[in-house]
């Protein structure tokens, strides 16, 4: 509201037809808006999964490769959702024990 916008929300009780009409006030518009956090999380993974750069996950393959002994490599997941970017730290060859990998999802 603040920025002046409205948003419209399609749900499987609401589907794209009925939020089209009530953004352009044909019909009323829900008078409470609900928030699906698991929906939303399982959706937000998906599309992080499929998302990844192939320049990034190369990168981070290389640098994992790269680690020493002693050094260690962090990694910071800001939005970190169901842990799609630890399964693709997981599954790249080298010492994982080098990784000291940090998830943030609020």
């Amino acid at each position: 509201r603040s920025l002046a916008m409205r948003g419209t929300l399609c749900t499987s009780q609401r589907d794209l037809e009925q939020s089209v009409m009530s953004h352009l006030g044909i019909i009323p518009r829900p008078s409470k808006w609900k928030f699906d956090a698991i929906r939303y999380i399982k959706s937000k993974n998906v599309i992080d999964t499929n998302s990844f750069s192939e320049n990034v996950l190369s990168e981070l393959d290389q640098q994992v490769q790269d680690l020493g002994v002693k050094e260690k490599l962090k990694v910071v997941d800001l939005g970190a959702g169901l842990l799609s970017m630890l399964d693709q730290v997981i599954r790249l060859p080298g010492n994982h024990k080098g990784v000291d990998y940090f998830a943030l999802e609020t």
